[in-house]
């Protein structure tokens, strides 16, 4: 399995897109756990769009920027969804806590 993650301009100077591809084997996607992918602040919108069979899911992000350029200090992030759940329902093991995968996600 793999994330790629892509920033790009829009025609709008205030706004960057940010795309996540999340790609599992196909023979595996449906046995694999979907992600929670979010980003820290800024989102002005989010679209995420499974592709069923092929084992990709596309996460877009709209990004509030300034002449293009995101502020600095900005997280994506990537959790178990099936972990959260587990947690929110309270059958989590005691003492541990969901560890999401943590990006840095750079100014341009």
């Amino acid at each position: 399995s793999s994330l790629r993650v892509r920033l790009s301009p829009v025609s709008d100077p205030s706004v960057v897109r940010l795309t996540v591809i999340e790609t599992h084997p196909p023979r595996l996607a449906d046995q694999l756990p979907l992600l929670k992918v979010a980003i820290s602040s800024g989102c002005r919108r989010a679209v995420h769009i499974v592709e069923p069979g092929t084992g990709r899911i596309r996460h877009e992000f709209e990004l509030d920027a300034v002449d293009g350029q995101l502020p600095g200090g900005m997280l994506l992030t990537a959790t178990d969804r099936e972990a959260i759940i587990r947690g929110s329902i309270g059958t989590g093991i005691p003492g541990t806590t969901i560890q999401p995968l943590v990006i840095p996600v750079p100014p341009r």
